[in-house]
């Protein structure tokens, strides 16, 4: 963008005005002494200042009969980029050492991902419109990221050097005795020539191609470790175990690996328990084993000796066995979760009810109900129907129930629940990465794209992680959402001359909010945008 009107505020007597929504320039022209011996000044407007840079001005007529050497019809040019996004990512990427791993493995090429990366975190993971975001932004790794040299880039992360990379950032990552949470989740996809694409449902109910995603977070950093992308067609159970043999490969001491109700599964449990693996994970209430067991000491965690006050629920903890092995079950009560749920129960019973009222005296066929005797006559119409007083009294008894499984010994109800809830952070990165990323939806249609694309976007997803991180250390953010912090630092201008100088735009208070968060000193930062 070029603007020429704009030209730099003379060196002395200069004060500034404002008036209404603008700020004027004031030139000195004289000083005196009143018959009252006050010294006082007679100034006179010279023109507005320029918001976007207040080193500069639009002059008025006032200005050239001044200055009668100035020459109005050649003013000075200033070209303008926003710089204050991507010089903070940069920064970022510096705390990390993302700059420093990625360079190491990827040499000059580590540059061009983190620009890659910038653009996911600021546009999302459409590439049309790379070439046109670094037109108008500052690039403070001095490279020229362009769409149509995105394949060659491709061609470069491959799988060995994408697992140097984990390597070393697990190294830079994972602190010793440090809990590990797994997920998978899947990204559909348009390609036809994606090998690890398989048929599957999405969250819209889309019949498409998709890729699972494995991905280990270190829970104390908040941040994730490494990824797998592995066959859509593999269920996520059964992936665990080659997930848990990738860590082991890249040294991840997992002291404790905390995972959903989705994983398990009897060979889960004897293969960790086999290879002694130390987790944690949640069960479901609908399998027969832990419903019973839930029931059996459901009848005592309300106690006020198992009430925990940090985590406002009951807990308790009894011997679970499962194929033979010895583990250890905790029981929880939430008082919120069982009014809730006792409120869904009726709900259901009464919707449950009011349809068989309506299809008795009619010819259905005969479907099994959980909390109904359904009486069908040998026409197959529907007769009457009966509530199972004992299945309902046994699904009430269940509200506000819940329960974990582990087999790490010392592990108790409390600490095992702080730890799991811990693991929300899984779920987080997941909504962040698809939503903010874009990447609910992968945008390639080859194999190598697909594979590189998201090694980026996992670069970008680690710095979103930390910026999350730092938001959760602040009562009172500078800014309430990612998008908003993007907007405000991208009001950040860095301004080159045709004289060479380089200059940048004051910051608000606003900004230097969100730099002091970020432990990034504004003045060094203003700097780096002028290097």
């Amino acid at each position: 963008m070029k603007k020429k009107s704009a030209i730099p505020l003379p060196e002395k007597r200069v004060s500034i005005k404002k008036s209404g929504n603008y700020r004027y320039v004031y030139y000195v022209q004289s000083y005196y002494v009143t018959k009252n011996g006050t010294r006082t000044h007679k100034d006179v407007a010279i023109g507005k200042l320029n918001e976007e840079d207040p080193t500069t001005f639009f002059p008025n007529q006032n200005y050239f009969e001044l200055f009668t050497s100035s020459q109005p019809s050649e003013p000075e040019e200033s070209s303008f980029k926003r710089a204050g996004f991507t010089c903070f990512l940069r920064e970022l990427s510096k705390h990390l050492s993302l700059d420093s791993i990625l360079c190491q493995v990827f040499e000059d090429a580590g540059e061009e991902i983190l620009s890659l990366a910038y653009y996911m975190l600021a546009q999302g993971n459409t590439m049309t419109y790379l070439d046109d975001y670094y037109e108008t932004h500052y690039n403070p790794h001095l490279c020229s990221p362009s769409e149509k040299k995105l394949g060659k880039l491709y061609a470069l992360i491959e799988k060995g050097k994408r697992w140097s990379f984990f390597d070393l950032w697990r190294q830079a990552t994972v602190r010793e005795g440090d809990y590990v949470a797994y997920d998978v989740t899947s990204i559909s996809t348009y390609g036809q020539d994606i090998e690890l694409a398989g048929r599957g449902y999405n969250r819209d109910h889309e019949n498409l191609p998709q890729v699972n995603v494995g991905v280990f977070y270190s829970q104390s950093a908040q941040l994730p470790i490494f990824y797998e992308l592995y066959d859509g067609n593999i269920p996520d159970k059964t992936h665990l175990v080659d997930m848990i043999q990738l860590a082991e490969k890249l040294e991840v001491k997992l002291v404790t690996i905390v995972m959903d109700k989705g994983f398990l599964t009897s060979d889960n449990i004897n293969f960790m328990m086999a290879h002694d693996i130390p987790f944690l994970m949640a069960f479901p209430q609908s399998q027969k084993l832990y419903r019973s067991w839930l029931l059996e000491y459901g009848q005592e965690v309300e106690q006020f000796a198992h009430y925990m006050g940090d985590l406002h629920c009951f807990g308790t903890q009894g011997p679970l066995t499962i194929n033979d092995w010895e583990l250890t079950g905790s029981i929880y009560l939430d008082m919120d979760k069982r009014g809730v749920d006792i409120v869904s129960l009726d709900s259901e019973l009464n919707q449950r009810e009011e349809t068989l009222q309506a299809q008795v005296h009619k010819k259905m066929r005969k479907k099994k109900d959980p909390y109904f005797e359904v009486k069908v006559s040998d026409e197959k119409y529907i007769t009457g129907y009966e509530r199972k007083e004992e299945s309902v009294n046994e699904a009430f008894k269940l509200c506000g129930l819940f329960g974990l499984l582990t087999n790490v010994a010392d592990l108790d109800a409390e600490e095992a629940l702080k730890m799991y809830r811990r693991r929300d952070v899984v779920e987080s990165h997941y909504d962040s990465m698809k939503n903010q990323l874009e990447f609910y939806r992968l945008k390639t249609h080859h194999q190598q794209s697909t594979e590189a694309k998201f090694f980026i976007g996992f670069i970008a997803e680690i710095i979103l992680a930390h910026i999350y991180r730092m938001f959760q250390t602040c009562e009172l953010l500078p800014v309430r959402t990612f998008k908003s912090l993007v907007i405000e630092l991208d009001k950040i201008y860095r301004i080159e001359r045709s004289d060479g100088q380089v200059r940048a735009n004051c910051l608000n208070r606003k900004q230097k909010d969100i730099l002091e968060l970020f432990d990034i000193e504004a003045e060094g930062f203003i700097r780096s945008i002028c290097e």
